[in-house]
């Protein structure tokens, strides 16, 4: 009975150990094949947070991203178990011209599976789509450990560039038989030794509705100030944070930020001094001040948790911003508006891949650093994952 017991745990060691042996990629098939945008058709696709190096000053950001993969993209059969050692990443080739030079980041890599699909990921928590197999693979968290960026110049098309970021996971990981989904979250804290050039993570997109059941609709489409603000929101969700994103095409550091809910205006009117309409008259104001000094870079403001109540699916909520500049005429820049409706929380477009992501240094009202352990809420999401190359 021993001998037999004994005999099955090292044909199962050798199975393990046959299947580590082989290299792959998730999503499948992309080994040699630079990733696309299928959504816009076919462009090129990279993601940035936790792996983008920007020329202008080396700027990186902090970034806590969460991936999932749809066992449809696993580069075995999911009616298997297959084992984990490795994981690694190539820079994104048409992107960006520049060489990027070598750098080190702080990692953290966090890795489990769950039992839905990627498509019915929940956007409004982190944590939550984390499967109980939940593991600290590389690093921990409050101890990072460093992952080595190669100098890697753009590589001359059809090429692509090789898989020379690499880490060896602190421990195998098992991805049990019938797993639905695969979950890949990457908490990325600081950056030393980067110079000069641009990295960006090669990846694929998918189409999707782009919101996570809910929706966000721009009143009026064109800027009335030159530098432009950028403006945007966070699709609101049951159960989720509701947030605004801005990015000011200018260095606003000092600023002033007014932020305000109410009723859209059926006719608008020009703020007094400038060529800006004011579309949503103000019932709730919320100040932010900006400290980013350099670069268009996200401001982030947080207006609070939204009830885990159904009833509140399908409410919509008018919103504009104006910074408060001397840069501007009348010393103000009015926001393009927007209108955002309360959704369930699930894309219900189904792709294969998905994301949450929260990255950069922002000013916020709750949040005045950004620190990826203490980000439990994704500010982005997407349907856009990294390739892997899987050992």
């Amino acid at each position: 009975m021993r001998l037999c017991t004994l005999l099955a745990i090292l044909l199962l060691l050798g199975s393990v150990s046959a299947q580590t042996t082989a290299s792959m990629t998730l999503p499948k098939g992309w080994d040699t094949t630079e990733g696309v945008d299928t959504y816009t058709p076919f462009a090129n696709s990279y993601f940035w947070a936790g792996f983008d190096l920007g020329t202008t000053n080396a700027q990186y950001n902090p970034a806590r991203t969460l991936f999932m993969y749809d066992s449809t993209t696993f580069p075995w059969s999911p009616a298997n178990m297959h084992v984990i050692t490795k994981l690694s990443f190539r820079r994104d080739g048409p992107a960006q011209a520049a060489d990027s030079t070598a750098h080190t980041r702080k990692w953290v890599v966090i890795v489990s599976t769950n039992t839905h699909h990627p498509a019915q990921a929940n956007f409004n928590h982190f944590e939550s789509n984390h499967g109980t197999n939940r593991t600290e693979v590389f690093g921990k968290v409050g101890t990072p450990k460093d992952v080595v960026f190669s100098k890697t110049p753009q590589p001359t098309a059809p090429k692509t560039a090789p898989f020379d970021v690499s880490i060896t996971l602190d421990k195998a990981f098992i991805v049990p038989a019938n797993t639905k989904t695969l979950c890949i979250e990457i908490r990325s804290y600081a950056v030393t030794g980067a110079t000069a050039g641009w990295w960006r993570v090669d990846s694929v997109r998918y189409p999707s509705t782009n919101y996570n059941g809910g929706s966000y609709t721009m009143i009026n489409t064109n800027h009335c100030v030159s530098p432009p603000i950028y403006w945007t929101s966070r699709a609101m969700t049951i159960g989720s944070n509701f947030g605004h994103i801005w990015r000011p095409a200018q260095s606003p550091g000092g600023k002033q930020v007014l932020t305000w809910l109410g009723l859209r205006l059926t006719t608008p009117f020009k703020f007094p001094g400038t060529q800006c309409d004011v579309h949503v008259f103000p019932i709730i104001l919320i100040r932010s001040d900006i400290s980013e000094t350099s670069g268009a870079y996200g401001v982030y403001v947080d207006w609070g948790k939204i009830p885990l109540d159904t009833a509140l699916v399908g409410a919509q909520v008018d919103h504009q911003s104006m910074f408060v500049d001397s840069a501007y005429p009348a010393g103000v820049g009015l926001t393009r508006a927007g209108t955002s409706q309360v959704g369930t929380g699930y894309d219900p477009a189904v792709c294969p891949v998905s994301s949450c992501y929260s990255f950069g240094p922002n000013t916020t009202r709750y949040i005045p650093v950004m620190d990826p352990d203490n980000e439990p809420y994704p500010r982005y999401f997407y349907r856009r994952c990294p390739i892997i190359k899987i050992n």
